[in-house]
């Protein structure tokens, strides 16, 4: 797991961080609390009350940055938290929203502050910490101020993160019983959906605003938190739609007057000098928010972080590169980034969920001798949930020409597996093609299943050093009892092919592996799974380039 889980006093913690409890003592609580942080305010885009932001001082902020991976390596993200998390950004969680209908955006008030120093400490006592109850006050002291998370340590995203798991799931779960999408960035929640009318089980207009359900509401109320009543939005998609700063209505792209304000400064520049630049940069767009201890941002760093966005947010197309070479020829230390370039080989695919993924690359990994004009790599939006999801967007893109082969790849219980032949793939168009994973040789034929059941059954039946693996819905009975009598399904009535939720029935201990952990430490060789045989993806990767062979053809 993490060595935070091996602490089992004060002078662990202080061992940990490299430090005499004296020291530790001092810094966390003999040092007068108001000088253990810088404290300034910033502005908000949207107005009202500043936001204040709590920086700590050098000691603690290396006190911090030192649990801040480890607290990293416990926290598994889902797939709806875009805020904090590596490989996600705004960007990816505008992305969930695009093309909607309708779209209700929710913020949670005072997001960090209302994250306590209770709850920071029972998080520490709770799974997979479990640690005692000193050891997590220590902890909690280090990365609490004034009784509450400080926004500016750098902790306090993962922490919030981690105490806003049950949050997430809940709302996750409420938005697809309303067929909706969900997603958070920090104290930003948006659903969304292609309906007609928006759920009433999210919300309803009344006098022209939004009234959020109670149901909602309670959830986000039970979990601890309070929602910003001011913030709350309904945009149906004939207005605006914007999701963390990005309008989603079409394509994701930066809002119309961000764009002709770079352009304007940078034709300035170009035509007038820098210094008339900065005069025209200031009147538009004041920098206020600034941390007072620091000396002013350089202007070029400025604008080249402001194109730099722009070009990240639309893959570094002809309009960004219009822009770098302005940029360029006044900035001569500024490169523009190029446009991505496909590789030989290369092939965009998704699978029906994010567990997919990680098994691919890691047998593509394994299997890349045999395999070595294959390239593979995944959508860079966020992946469809499920297989209707993956038909939908497969069905999407195919009458339009695409670059290089573009794969949707499904498992062998999905409804959509029986319409592809024999071959178990089929080309749809302009390089689209739809494959269903192969059978390796422990499956029996006509038998359902799914990408995890490609592994062999020894590597499913491994247990991690938390006590926990993969379960199989043929384990159990229907009544939820394993065969052999040592485990129970919390759920039943699921007939998922891989079950998650688990328990052992001498002492009740969770012990079910979620898809989503399996993936991850399949993928990082995580033990027990390093050394694990990839030969049952060896008939699914011999389809996939059958079809990637077919559909390349049709790629220009």
């Amino acid at each position: 797991m993490t060595e935070l889980t091996t602490l089992l006093t004060r002078d662990d913690v202080a061992r940990l961080l490299g430090l005499s409890m004296r020291e530790l003592t001092w810094w966390i609580w003999a040092l007068r609390e108001s000088r253990r942080y810088h404290e300034f305010e910033i502005d908000r885009r949207s107005g009202g009350k500043p936001r204040l932001i709590q920086t700590p001082i050098k000691p603690i902020r290396d006190m911090q940055e030192t649990l801040r991976p480890m607290l990293d390596e416990v926290y598994e993200p889902w797939p709806h938290v875009h805020g904090f998390v590596e490989g996600r950004s705004a960007v990816t969680n505008a992305t969930v929203h695009r093309r909607q209908r309708w779209i209700l955006r929710i913020d949670i008030k005072d997001f960090f502050p209302s994250i306590n120093f209770g709850r920071v400490r029972g998080m520490f006592m709770a799974y997979p910490f479990d640690l005692p109850e000193d050891v997590a006050t220590v902890l909690a002291q280090i990365c609490c101020y004034k009784g509450g998370l400080p926004q500016g340590a750098p902790t306090s995203p993962v922490i919030s993160n981690l105490i806003c798991r049950g949050l997430d799931k809940q709302l996750a779960h409420f938005a697809r019983s309303a067929h909706c999408s969900y997603s958070r960035y920090a104290d930003d929640m948006c659903f969304s959906t292609g309906r007609r009318d928006f759920p009433r089980v999210l919300a309803e207009v009344v006098e022209r605003r939004p009234v959020l359900n109670p149901d909602l509401r309670g959830i986000v109320s039970d979990s601890g938190f309070a929602i910003n009543e001011e913030k709350t939005r309904l945009m149906p998609r004939y207005q605006r739609q914007r999701v963390t700063g990005l309008v989603v209505n079409h394509e994701v792209n930066v809002p119309r007057e961000y764009y002709r304000h770079l352009r304007a400064v940078l034709h300035i520049w170009r035509k007038y000098g820098q210094e008339e630049a900065e005069a025209a940069f200031a009147r538009a767009r004041p920098m206020p928010n600034w941390p007072p201890e620091k000396a002013s941002a350089e202007f070029r760093l400025v604008v080249r972080g402001q194109l730099q966005y722009f070009g990240h947010t639309r893959r570094y197309d002809r309009r960004y590169q219009v822009l770098a070479q302005i940029l360029a020829a006044c900035d001569p230390r500024f490169t523009p980034t190029l446009p991505k370039v496909p590789v030989p080989g290369q092939v965009t695919f998704a699978g029906e969920g994010p567990s997919d993924a990680p098994h691919l690359r890691a047998a593509q990994h394994a299997l890349r001798p045999d395999f070595a004009g294959l390239h593979l790599v995944e959508v860079s939006h966020q992946p469809p949930k499920n297989d209707e999801a993956l038909w939908k967007w497969l069905n999407a893109i195919k009458d339009s020409q695409n670059a290089v082969p573009r794969i949707g790849i499904f498992d062998c219980d999905s409804k959509f597996a029986d319409q592809f032949g024999r071959d178990g793939w089929e080309h749809l168009g302009n390089g689209v093609a739809a494959v269903v994973i192969a059978r390796p040789a422990w499956i029996d034929e006509g038998d359902r299943f799914c990408m995890e059941m490609l592994h062999r059954p020894e590597t499913l039946g491994l247990v991690n050093k938390d006590g926990r693996r993969i379960f199989l819905r043929a384990e159990f009975a229907e009544d939820g009892t394993s065969h052999d009598g040592g485990y129970a399904m919390r759920f039943p009535q699921k007939t998922t092919l891989v079950v998650e939720d688990v328990d052992r029935l001498s002492d009740g201990e969770s012990v079910g592996l979620s898809k989503t952990a399996f993936a991850a430490a399949v993928e990082g060789g995580v033990a027990p799974y390093g050394t694990i045989d990839f030969e049952g993806f060896r008939p699914t990767f011999e389809r996939l380039a059958q079809a990637v062979a077919a559909a390349q053809t049709a790629c220009r």
